[in-house]
This record gives C-alpha cells, sequence and structure tokens, in this order.
C-alpha cells in the first residue's frame, strides 16, 4: 500500500459532479453567465445616455469638402448639412477633424456631414 497510513488517497484532477441535479444546476449557472455578458453590452447600447444634442437623424455621410476663399467653419456647414443646426455641424466639422478651434483656411480639406437641405430650407428665398 502505498501512502500514509490512515489517509485517503489524493484525487487527482478536478472534481466532476456526483448526479444529474449537480450536473443540470452547473448547466444552468454557466448559462446565466452567458446571457449576463451578452445582455450588458446591448443594455449599454439600448439605454446609453444621449449624445449632447446631436440630431435625432443620423447624417446621410460624411464627405470631403473644401473651404472655399472667404469662408468661415460656419458658413462651410451651413452649406454642406443646411438641414442641421449651425452649431452640430460646426461641433460634428470640428470633432471628424480634429479641430481645436474654428479656424479654417482657403483651400483646407475637412471631412465633414453630408445633410442635404429637405423640406422648408429648399426654397430659399432668391436676393
Amino acid at each position: 500500500m502505498h501512502g500514509r497510513p490512515g489517509c485517503a488517497p489524493a484525487r487527482r484532477g478536478r472534481s466532476r459532479p456526483q448526479s444529474r441535479e449537480d450536473t443540470l444546476v452547473l448547466r444552468l449557472m454557466f448559462a446565466a453567465v452567458v446571457a449576463a455578458m451578452c445582455a450588458v453590452p446591448l443594455w449599454g447600447l439600448v439605454f446609453s445616455p444621449s449624445t449632447g444634442g446631436l440630431p435625432d437623424a443620423v447624417p446621410g455621410s460624411v464627405g470631403v469638402v473644401t473651404v472655399n476663399q472667404g469662408e468661415s467653419l460656419s458658413d462651410v456647414a451651413r452649406r454642406v448639412a443646411p438641414a442641421m443646426p449651425m452649431e452640430v455641424s460646426v461641433a460634428s466639422i470640428r470633432d471628424l477633424n480634429g479641430l481645436r478651434n474654428s479656424m479654417v483656411s482657403p483651400g483646407q480639406s475637412l471631412l465633414a456631414p453630408i445633410v442635404p437641405c429637405s423640406g422648408e430650407c429648399a426654397a430659399e428665398p432668391a436676393q
């Protein structure tokens, strides 16, 4: 006989469930953990805080625009996204381009949300 007298032999490896009930409990616990891991990111997507004043409609696209002679960042924002509030459009252009301020130069290329005018803003009075 190997081992010390009066001691039970050491178990090797992981212990296994002894009954079907134990197996069922472990499987249910595993399923609950997996479900929780999937639910947390979805909860964040569905119930995330608002985007800080951005419009409900996502811009149709983002494009590259060139600053014309005499244009400010506000002028560019008004030209490329007349349907968006100007301050939102300016903030989007600054974020997309990593601009710290609103200074732009003629000929400068910028990424900008392209939101075509529809409805009310399409019919501007001619001067």
